[in-house]
């Protein structure tokens, strides 16, 4: 709870400290993280929460400077909330991904286009003043594509109560992972599988399929809705995400094996 209650003044824009850069540019860094959660992209050391989603920044130019002052970010168990333009300096990306686990909040784009007509902002990096500021999101987003190690999908004009608590939920998921076991083995302790040894079996011994040995994951019936306008592909990718853990078939590479296995 108290984890949440960081995440949801994160995403409120309040309770953050700025730490500036030499040259002027910074970012925020959230409370220090309640308690341990352990990943293994942070070498043994408390892993960084890191949220990634479309936020208004700057102006023109200012990417590659962003991305210049994120190459020097050093902290470590922290909530880092980036910048809608963060995930566009892939140099900057690759350097904190290293630190923690990336969670990509997947908003609908209307979503954000409303909230920044509230905001009163036109116009966000990237964006020409001839392009319209939904295709600059639709841009920006095969870059947080890229980047992230879990998918929040939100719901329609969702809650930052709410937001906050699918993070939490899916960073238990995460920490909480386990072995496949087979549907016909209905013992007390089943026997575990790894996800490798799964694929290479197909089905389990007794006959039955594989699936996790924990929690199964769920979708709402408003994330449900974001999945029906989404391509084969897409869909298949934000479905098998909740069933496949990152360590054993990271996103990024499920997604070059659903686009080659679904042409």
């Amino acid at each position: 709870m108290k984890f949440q209650k960081s995440l949801l003044n994160l995403l409120k824009c309040h309770n953050r400290l700025f730490r500036p850069a030499q040259n002027g540019i910074s970012w925020c860094l959230g409370c220090k993280l309640p308690y341990r959660i352990f990943s293994t992209k942070s070498g043994g050391k408390q892993p960084n929460i890191i949220l990634m989603g479309n936020k208004f920044v700057g102006p023109d130019r200012f990417v590659e400077e962003e991305g210049r002052a994120l190459l020097h970010f050093d902290r470590n168990g922290h909530v880092v909330s980036l910048s809608g333009s963060n995930p566009m300096y892939s140099a900057a990306m690759n350097h904190i991904s290293k630190t923690g686990i990336v969670v990509f909040l997947d908003t609908k784009h209307d979503d954000i286009v409303d909230r920044l007509e509230k905001m009163k902002v036109n116009r966000i990096v990237g964006q020409s003043p001839d392009v319209p500021m939904i295709d600059i999101l639709k841009y920006r987003q095969s870059f947080y594509e890229k980047a992230y190690d879990i998918r929040v999908i939100c719901e329609e004009n969702e809650t930052q109560d709410s937001i906050a608590g699918k993070i939490v939920a899916e960073l238990k998921r995460y920490q909480n992972s386990s072995g496949y076991v087979s549907t016909r083995d209905l013992s007390k302790q089943p026997h575990e599988v790894k996800f490798s040894e799964a694929i290479l079996q197909g089905l389990a011994p007794d006959g039955g399929l594989f699936v996790p040995n924990n929690i199964i994951a769920k979708f709402s019936e408003k994330q449900l809705d974001r999945l029906v306008d989404l391509t084969y592909q897409d869909r298949a990718l934000r479905i098998l995400e909740k069933w496949i853990h990152p360590d054993d078939l990271h996103p990024t590479l499920l997604k070059q094996f659903i686009n080659n296995g679904l042409q």
